[in-house]
């Protein structure tokens, strides 16, 4: 079926050609380069691709293939951009055989919205083969204003495709300050997209009082937008004065009215009238007008001038206060009695009539000595020459004065604090001061009744009396003088700092405290009992008692001359030296490591132990060291089992153990000397389990066996309950009364 597949999808002339040719081999072909019969041509060559195609057939546009030197309907040739084998133009390849492109007339499906053939942008199709849109950059006549092709509002041309205009609710840069997009002027855009602003004429509501559009500030409106008032800073109709703060200390009120005194305000500074005069009339002494007219410093002038500065304005004409009328501060010594403060006020500086110049009535303590005073220094002390009760101060007015008198009790008595001749009393003044002073005689002798400390003679008063052997006047019992005023002395049981180092009151030389008042101490020949075992006074510790006074001993790590031959102060015996005490050596019974191998307690060979303490492996006829540093010795002499295990124990062995493979081939090495012989391997103890036999009452169950095959078969008889090993290294149980030879097995007791 695929071969007429084939030849049904050939054109027909190619298949007329391929039916020729196959009539005669010989005949003219397609490809041999002469056009012959059907052929439309023949270039004689397989290229598919040059106008003669490998079929003879002239190359045509829509054949499928994309050729060069194609003919065209007027006969021309042209080459192909190429040839898709259909006639749709909507493609990427036209009909024309030419590649699809914008502005070939043909619409690109998928890739182009329109094409009609031209490059003009302003009818139905742009140049770019796309519908034509607003914000696409190009004006399309009769339906946009303008297109710049941004998405911008800020410019002349608005996303809308409309021109900018003042209205349209977008701000054009460098045109317009605002664009609210509508007409009322009372927002804060005006209708001329300008901004709105005060003395543009239009009143903004809410935020304008008024706007008239000019900057005069005396009509009904200021240059600020507001209606005029008090405190503006502007002065209008009925206003003496505005400088537009609410400070009343200056030339002008809140009340735009100029200040005044009696105006309830303080004036701090200098306010010149209109033609820049100062008031000049200060007040007469009596309180009138000065001069011209003016009122006393600090009025207003005729001129309407202020004066300079004032100190008070309380607002009334009351002299009483702490403001005067004249705007001065009420003071002691203007004539005007202040209620609450002062008592008097004359107007004067004298202090001896009915007012002093501080504006108080006289008394005593004011400083000023009025008619039945003695003295008045107008302070509250009793310490200095006058009293505060305006007497002079004298001894015995029970007030001590700083520079005369040391005291002053104000009574006559001669036994308290203070003498009569206002002194302190103290001691040797004659006078027995009553609770401090057991005596006073007035002198200085300690040694009569009453010692100058003015206390009656006693031991401890530092004063040695008659019965005294001293007296330092302490309670201390540890320097040289007791404080029962006895000489210090060693045995007294006070300790004599400096001089002694204890002292127990009694003569024994057993306890912490030595007859000489020396703490006992290990080395002072004395034994503390129950604190030391001996003390011989020495410091050597090779005699009899060491120096920590403990009995020598073996072991203590000294060496005793003439006891110990060493003493390393140790438990090991083998190290040099033996818990003995003596010094090691090769036949005292313990094995020295590094020295030793062996040390059986003589100097004897042939016992397994050598005269050089290294171990014997040399008994019987022969002998084997085993890998485990055991002796397998091997005996020709035949014995029953049990003879054999006793003559194994003699020689301090027994009959061999056999615990592995290498001991069995150690021992079977012995066998060619002995023949088959008894090991210690046996079941006489306990039918049926056998166990290896190493002296009395030592037996361990074999870890390893070399059974012959069919052993232990318990024959003959069953009785065989004792273990012989043959020279092939093979066991085999045999009655234990049969004589053959033996192995005997040493280990050395370790160190």
């Amino acid at each position: 079926m695929e071969p007429l597949r084939f030849w049904l999808a050939l054109p027909m002339v190619t298949l007329l050609l391929t039916l020729a040719a196959c009539k005669d081999e010989d005949a003219a072909r397609c490809g041999d380069g002469t056009v012959n019969g059907v052929e439309q041509c023949d270039d004689g060559n397989n290229i598919d691709d040059d106008g003669c195609s490998n079929s003879c057939v002239l190359a045509r546009c829509g054949d499928g293939a994309s050729q060069t030197g194609v003919l065209d309907k007027e006969g021309k040739t042209f080459d192909e951009e190429c040839d898709d084998g259909n006639r749709d133009s909507n493609d990427l390849c036209l009909s024309s055989c030419k590649l699809a492109k914008c502005g070939d007339g043909a619409v690109h499906k998928g890739v182009e919205a329109c094409d009609d053939g031209n490059t003009d942008d302003t009818d139905d199709c742009t140049s770019k083969c796309a519908l034509p849109s607003c914000g696409d950059g190009l004006v399309q006549k009769g339906r946009e204003e303008c297109d710049d092709g941004n998405l911008s509002d800020a410019d002349a041309c608005l996303t809308t495709c409309l021109e900018a205009s003042c209205g349209d609710g977008f701000v054009e840069k460098g045109k317009e300050e605002c664009d609210d997009g509508n007409f009322d002027d009372n927002d804060t855009c005006l209708g001329s997209c300008k901004l709105a602003k005060c003395g543009d004429g239009v009143v903004r509501k809410g935020v304008e009082a008024c706007d008239d559009g000019n900057t005069d500030d005396t009509d009904g409106c200021t240059s600020k937008c507001a209606l005029p008032s008090c405190g503006d800073g502007i002065v209008q109709e009925g206003e003496e004065c505005d400088d537009g703060n609410p400070s009343n200390s200056d030339a002008c009120l809140t009340t735009c009215l100029k200040p005044s005194c009696g105006d309830g305000f303080v004036q701090t500074s200098s306010v010149g009238g209109p033609d820049g005069g100062t008031a000049d009339g200060g007040a007469a002494p009596d309180g009138g007008t000065g001069p011209d007219g003016g009122t006393a410093d600090g009025g207003a002038a005729p001129d309407g001038g202020t004066v300079a500065i004032e100190e008070c304005d309380d607002g009334n004409a009351d002299n009483s206060d702490s403001c005067l009328n004249t705007c001065k501060k009420a003071q002691c010594g203007d004539g005007f009695v202040q209620k609450g403060l002062e008592a008097c006020d004359d107007g004067n500086s004298v202090d001896t009539d009915g007012c002093t110049n501080s504006c108080k009535l006289p008394t005593c303590g004011d400083g000023f000595v009025q008619t039945g005073e003695e003295c008045d220094d107008g302070n509250p002390s009793n310490t200095d020459a006058c009293l505060n009760s305006c007497l002079n101060a004298t001894c015995g007015d029970g007030f001590l004065q700083a520079t005369a008198e040391e005291c002053d009790d104000g009574n006559a008595s001669n036994t308290d604090a203070c003498l009569n001749a206002c002194k302190l009393a103290k001691c040797g003044d004659g006078f027995m001061r009553q609770g401090i002073e057991a005596c006073d005689d007035g002198n200085t002798v300690d040694t009569d009744t009453c010692t100058n400390t003015c206390k009656l003679q006693s031991c401890g008063d530092g004063f040695v009396q008659t019965g005294e052997e001293c007296d330092d006047g302490n309670l201390s019992n540890s320097d040289t003088c007791l404080n029962t005023c006895l000489n210090a002395s060693c045995g007294d049981g006070f300790v004599q700092q400096g001089v002694e180092e204890c002292d127990d009151n009694n003569f024994d030389n057993g306890d912490a405290c030595l007859n000489s008042c020396k703490l006992a101490k290990c080395g002072d020949g004395v034994v503390q009992k129950a604190v030391e075992e001996c003390d011989d006074g020495n410091t050597s510790s090779t005699d009899a008692c060491l120096v920590t006074c403990k009995t020598a001993k073996c072991g203590d790590g000294y060496v005793r001359q003439g006891v110990e031959g060493c003493d390393d102060g140790n438990a090991i015996n083998t190290d040099a030296c033996l818990n003995t005490c003596t010094q090691a050596k090769c036949g005292d019974g313990v094995v020295q490591q590094g020295t030793d191998e062996c040390d059986d307690g003589n100097t004897v060979g042939g016992d397994w132990c050598s005269s050089t303490c290294a171990k014997e492996c040399s008994l019987g006829q022969v002998n084997q060291l085993g890998a485990n540093g055991q002796c397998y010795v091997g005996f020709t002499s035949s014995l029953s089992w049990n003879d054999a295990a006793a003559a194994c124990s003699i020689v301090g062995a027994h009959l061999a153990s056999i615990g592995d493979a290498t001991e069995n081939t150690t021992v079977t090495g012995l066998l060619s000397t002995t023949g088959s012989a008894w090991v210690g391997l046996t079941d006489q103890y306990g039918e049926g389990t056998f166990v290896w036999y190493e002296g009395k009452n030592k037996f361990f169950a074999p870890t390893y066996t070399s059974w012959a095959a069919g052993e232990p078969d318990n024959n003959p008889g069953g009785n065989a309950d004792c273990a012989r090993i043959a020279t092939t290294g093979t066991w085999y149980d045999q009655l234990c009364s049969e004589l053959r030879p033996y192995v005997c097995e040493y280990v050395w007791p370790a160190p």
